[in-house]
This record gives C-alpha cells, structure tokens and sequence, in this order.
C-alpha cells in the first residue's frame, strides 16, 4: 500500500515548483498519512482542485501590473472610452480590452488617442514620475482627493492587473470613471491631484 502513496506523491511531487504547491504537496502527504494509507478517490479529487487554484493563483502572480492611464504605445490596450460631457467626463468601460491599433488611433483624430480611450500599459515603475519607489503617488492622490462617481465598483475588465485597485483598491474604482488621461480644461481639484501626484 505504501507504494500507492509514493506513486501519489511521485505524481504530484513535479508540480512543486513555488511556495504555494510546497504548501499544496505538504497538504497532500498529510492528507495521506490521516487516512491509514487508503488513498480516496475523493482526497485526490479535492487536492486536483487545490493545485488548479493554486496554479491560477501563479498565473495571476505572473501577469503584469497595469497603469490604467497609459498613453498609446505597442503594448496598450484600450479598456474604455470617454463618454459623459465636456463639464463631466466619464468613462464607459469596453467587456473585454483591446489592443490599440493605427486605426483606432486614426479614429480618435484629430484630438489625441488619450482624450478619447482609456488605456493600460504594464507599469513602467521607476521610469514613470509617479512611482515613488513602491506606490504610484496618482493614485494614491485620486482615491485621497477626487470625489467618488459612482456607487458601485465599475465593470472593469483589467481589474485583477490594475495597479490602483490592487494599491488602493475600491476608493480608487469608485473614482476611476472621472479621470480623463489627455485633458485640457481640468478642474482646479485636477489639476492639484496631477501636481502632487508629479512628487
């Protein structure tokens, strides 16, 4: 019976490659050494369960962190579109983001591709003058700042990737909807976020 566990173990054993499957691994041989060295057909089917979560929590892990007011380049995707009024800006947020393309680019002219979309680029970190080497002061400034637009958290589709909602989560979502990223005639309250938000 003892090489059914090792045979188990063995299966599972190469999947061991971060924190999350040792911890997942060490959860399955305890597993194994309750039950009297009967292996369940019901264990196993919990611990399969056990490392798809984890390795979608990996895959999560891998993605890149977003800045969710990028300006256009190769690797943006636009997630919303500018709606409301010139008074009132608001975003109108896209089931699932694409990629900006010249013809998407070609449709915003003659204003500028940042005026009309929304877009996300994975976070450029120390290069960008709001990153203060481990929080990007913009957002911290809206959430603190702006007034909230809304009640409930907006149908985002970048959500999960967002830098502002994985740093300042829902006080950032519920004002998200306001920020245009090209303006030009910006509230005095904008235009103070933007200035501490620069450092």
């Amino acid at each position: 019976m003892w090489q059914s566990y090792c045979h188990e173990l063995a299966k599972w054993q190469h999947r061991t490659q971060n924190f999350i499957n040792v911890y997942m691994y060490l959860t399955l041989l305890e597993m194994l050494m309750s039950h009297s060295f009967e292996v369940k057909l019901e264990d196993l089917q919990e611990i399969e369960i056990l490392f798809f979560l984890a390795e979608s929590m990996e895959k999560i892990a891998k993605q890149p962190t977003l800045c969710p007011s990028a300006r256009a380049d190769a690797d943006s995707m636009v997630f919303g579109i500018t709606s409301g009024t010139v008074a009132e800006p608001r975003v109108t947020y896209l089931k699932q983001p694409q990629p900006i393309t010249d013809e998407l680019i070609a449709k915003a002219s003659p204003v500028t591709p940042t005026e009309v979309f929304r877009m996300a680029t994975p976070c450029a970190t120390n290069a960008c003058l709001h990153f203060d080497g481990e929080d990007c002061r913009l957002a911290k400034q809206i959430a603190e700042k702006l007034p909230a637009v809304t009640e409930e958290l907006p149908p985002c589709s970048i959500r999960r990737g967002c830098r502002w909602w994985q740093q300042e989560g829902k006080a950032a979502c519920m004002r998200c909807p306001q920020v245009i990223t090209d303006i030009y005639n910006p509230s005095e309250l904008a235009v103070t976020v933007a200035k501490l938000a620069a450092g």
